[in-house]
């Protein structure tokens, strides 16, 4: 059962929330009128979990936090956005369990906020249709149509704002997030991450596909000019030295 509790003072509002699946604790906190950071802890036993889960609320109390009703977030943002992100990815084992959370999540804010996480991802989608960025992703996945690259595009961005980021400022960084472990090793793609906001707008109204897109402004895919060749083999291991260790050759 999840419990949340607050903290208000002349200078401050906090939120501090705690939650028990079996042996795995998980805890949001931040500041007031934020979806908050969220991280999970893993225990020995379910018996342990409620243990250490009764020691953070004993300590919560006594730093002066009290147990109330879970507030409902009025306005999306663009942290907001991010901690949905993060929040669904800590509590799934791969990205298309992922995608089934974050919409669950999402179909619990308003109508306005799916719309505006709707132009949230766009924006994020317009910022990264780079054809460096192209280049990385058709060596990751073998190959990249232009389809794929909006896919591609939706599995980075559901791997957070850290990996995001830090492929904007140099693709071949992605090397140090991916590894022969992961589920989907060459497989980087999420094309159901690009529909979340209209499958949260579906379940929570109960319209249809055709509603959503009837209510947002549409966004087409801007003109982009390759002015290299992906299959190049010389040139990617030239760009992408590290990320061509682990998938070229």
């Amino acid at each position: 059962m999840k419990r949340y509790f607050t903290y208000k003072n002349e200078k401050t509002e906090k939120f501090w929330s705690v939650d028990i699946a079996g042996e795995t604790i998980t805890i949001v906190y931040g500041k007031g009128h934020t979806l908050g950071v969220t991280h999970t802890k893993k225990m020995e036993s379910a018996e342990a979990a409620e243990r250490e889960v009764k020691k953070m609320v004993k300590e919560k109390m006594r730093d002066g936090y009290r147990e109330t009703v879970e507030k409902v977030i009025e306005k999306l943002g663009q942290a907001d956005f991010w901690n949905l992100i993060e929040r669904a990815k800590a509590n799934s084992e791969d990205v298309e369990s992922q995608v089934e959370l974050l919409t669950e999540y999402l179909s619990q804010r308003t109508v306005e906020d799916i719309f505006e996480f709707k132009r949230i991802i766009d924006q994020l989608f317009a910022k990264s249709y780079l054809t460096n960025l192209w280049g990385a992703a058709f060596l990751m996945n073998a190959g990249c149509s232009d389809d794929g690259f909006d896919y591609f595009r939706g599995w980075l961005i559901a791997k957070g704002r850290e990996v995001f980021q830090s492929a904007l400022e140099n693709p071949d960084n992605l090397a140090k997030y991916v590894s022969e472990d992961d589920y989907n090793f060459g497989e980087y793609e999420s094309e159901e991450m690009m529909n979340v906001a209209a499958s949260a707008f579906i379940a929570k109204t109960g319209g249809t596909l055709d509603d959503f897109y009837d209510s947002i402004p549409k966004n087409p895919r801007p003109e982009l000019e390759h002015d290299w060749d992906f299959e190049d083999d010389d040139e990617l291991k030239k760009r992408y030295p590290k990320l061509y260790k682990k998938f070229g050759g």
